[in-house]
């Protein structure tokens, strides 16, 4: 099984700043396929923080998640997407 992520460029709504967030889809099997499905979607803000201080990233260092990562833009990506 592959995976691919695809980016969606957002602005917090919570924090007012403005991040990636990361939609991993599955890849399909078959080779005809060109649909991919949706799987997960991460926030770097809510996943840095849950890392030890000594290995988070300097960007977003110190910064937390007000909604412990239940925020309502992670699930907004498309169930399926095309593969182009």
């Amino acid at each position: 099984m592959y995976y691919t992520t695809i980016g969606k460029k957002i602005t917090c709504a919570q924090l007012k700043i403005d991040i990636t967030l990361s939609g991993k889809y599955i890849m399909p099997d078959d080779e005809t396929s060109k649909i991919m499905r949706f799987q997960s979607a991460e926030c770097p803000i809510y996943e840095n923080s849950k890392k030890p201080v000594y290995e988070q990233s300097e960007e977003y260092k110190w910064i937390s998640c007000p909604l412990n990562g239940d925020c309502p833009l992670l699930r907004e990506f498309p169930e399926t997407a095309e593969i182009k």
